[in-house]
């Protein structure tokens, strides 16, 4: 009385289960695999993200010196515009022009003058030294004085 007991039966159930397992286990593996590499980006992420608010935590300070340095520029642009606000412009600058013109004429025509006094001073100088006749002295100043007549 010995039954023959079909292993056949048995081995096809088992490979099935082994088969099963193997997959089971194969997509444990998957995703336990893709946990940990999310783990480590987020990980990752929430340490730059860490860095990121210490150094924004010193911001303030450098935007602090960085606001009063603007605020020095700016005060220096206002100053200078009033500068430039208060400078001569084009017709003022004409009209000092002008004006100059008119003095250098006008130092001009007593350069003239001072050096026809120059020149009879001279005479008046060289007649003392000479001795010489005041006829010549009065005609060469004469002269001197006629000259300067006619220019004017």
């Amino acid at each position: 009385m010995d039954a023959v007991v079909d292993y056949t039966v048995w081995r096809f159930w088992f490979d099935v289960a082994q088969t099963i397992g193997g997959i089971l286990l194969g997509f444990y593996v998957w995703w336990v695999n893709r946990k940990k590499a999310a783990e480590k980006r987020f990980s990752g992420i929430e340490k730059r993200i860490s860095e990121v608010e210490a150094s924004l935590k010193g911001l303030p300070a450098l935007c602090g010196s960085r606001g009063r340095e603007i605020e020095t520029m700016k005060r220096e642009g206002r100053d200078l515009q009033v500068k430039v606000a208060h400078m001569p412009d084009h017709e003022d600058v004409k009209a000092l022009s002008g004006r100059i013109e008119l003095l250098n004429g006008s130092l001009s025509e007593l350069n003239g003058r001072l050096t026809g006094i120059n020149r009879a001073v001279d005479l008046l100088n060289q007649h003392h030294i000479n001795g010489g006749n005041s006829v010549e002295l009065l005609q060469a100043l004469g002269k001197i004085i006629a000259g300067k007549e006619e220019t004017q």
